[in-house]
Formats: structure tokens, sequence, C-alpha cells
């Protein structure tokens, strides 16, 4: 009983906190009739079964190459690419949530020219998130743009507000880009950053991801291509 009532003592009079989670079950003590969630995509809700085509991939080749380059291999590799859930409780935990009349939205740094292959991505997943005005069938695609800056655009064009906004993303700077956004504002705001694939991002060797992108059309498991790697010495 002192735990929960230092639990809402603390919540109570807070506009905007950003915690570190694993689980998505983790964000349930959270939750609050009136309040979104918001899912980051890559990285949070979803992940490429290889380093080929991994978020972490996707960051290392922006050092390397130009943007045209980088949309060229992007392009060559989004036939071939398999992709996973980061936490197989996502589909059960948003029906859950939309169940009990609360807003689910993906938020996502991807283009909106990226919008069919995303929503075959979440379909093949069981994902569908509350269709509002102002979204993509319920995702708000960002691009290289501020996720604060374009979901509050979105929210400035919507008649319903949340009181509490809980926001999942696996990137540090987008967190806390939307902590910002909301510290003065009368919706409360809790940044999950999420960490989910954390141990996959911190492996990640742009080896493999060479030897998987040569070995195109034939899908080249993370494993196989170790093994390919530690024979050639």
């Amino acid at each position: 009983m002192i735990i929960l009532f230092l639990f809402l003592l603390f919540f109570s009079d807070i506009s905007a906190v950003v915690l570190e989670k694993q689980n998505f079950c983790e964000i349930l003590p959270y939750v609050t009739k009136d309040c979104w969630v918001l899912f980051d995509l890559d990285n949070t809700l979803v992940e490429s079964i290889q380093h080929l085509g991994s978020t972490q991939w996707g960051d290392y080749i922006s050092e390397k190459f130009s943007k045209e380059e980088k949309n060229t291999l992007w392009v060559r590799i989004k036939p071939h690419l398999k992709m996973r859930l980061v936490d197989e409780a996502a589909p059960d935990l948003i029906k859950s949530l939309q169940s009990q009349g609360i807003v689910v939205l993906g938020v996502t740094s991807r283009g909106e020219r990226l919008s069919d292959y995303t929503h075959h991505q979440l379909n093949n997943f069981n994902i569908s998130f509350t269709i509002l005005e102002g979204t993509d069938r319920g995702v708000i695609f960002c691009s290289t743009l501020k996720k604060s800056a374009i979901f509050q655009n979105c929210l400035s064009r919507i008649s319903q507000r949340p009181k509490r906004i809980i926001f999942l993303d696996d990137k540090h700077h987008h967190v806390f880009d939307l902590e910002d956004a909301f510290k003065n504002s009368d919706i409360e705001f809790i940044g999950i950053r999420f960490g989910g694939c954390d141990a996959r991002v911190k492996a990640f060797d742009p080896s493999i991801a060479e030897l998987q992108m040569q070995a195109l059309p034939y899908f080249l498991t993370d494993d196989e291509a170790e093994q390919r790697l530690k024979a050639k010495g």
C-alpha cells in the first residue's frame, strides 16, 4: 500500500519522465484510461532477422554512403528482408489496450513512400493501429524530421486529446525529443527508452551484413555468415 501511494504521488506531480524498459508488459503500470500509447517501429516493434537490413545496418551505411547510394541499397535488399517481432507479446498487448478504448499509434522515422510496405509488414504480425484523422492508418511517418514536430502537428488536427502519452522508442534522442516537447504541456508524457534490441545492436558486424548482401537473393543467416567468415580465417 505504501509503495502504491508513493507511485501515485510521484506520477501525479510530473509532466514528463523517461524510463528504461526491456519488455512491453512493463508499460502496463503507467497506462491510464485517457492515455495514448505510441510505438516506434524499427528495433521497437519489429527488427530484421539478419544483420543486413537492420536499423544498425542503416545507421552504418548512413555514415559510409550518400543518401542516393543508401536509397539504392535499400531498394536492392527490401524484397529479400525478413522481419520478426522484437517482443512476441506486442500484437496481443496492442489489442488489449485498444479493447480498453486506449489509442495506440505507430510513430516512425520511415518515410511515407514506405506506407504500403510498412502496413504489409504490420499485417503479417496481426498488428493494426488506431485509425485517427491525420495518420496513415494509425501510423505517423516522420522521415528525417523530428518526431515531436510531426506528432504535435498531427495532434493539433485531431479533436480528441489524451491526458497522458506513453512513447516507446529504441533511440534515446527520439524519446528525449518528445519529452522536451511536452515538458510544459498539460499532457503528461512518459517516455520509454526501449532496450529490447540493445544486445543485437551491440553485436552488429558489418562484415556479416556485407556477406549477406553479396549472397542475395539467397537468404544467408547470421550463423551461416559467421561460419563463412571463420572459414576465411
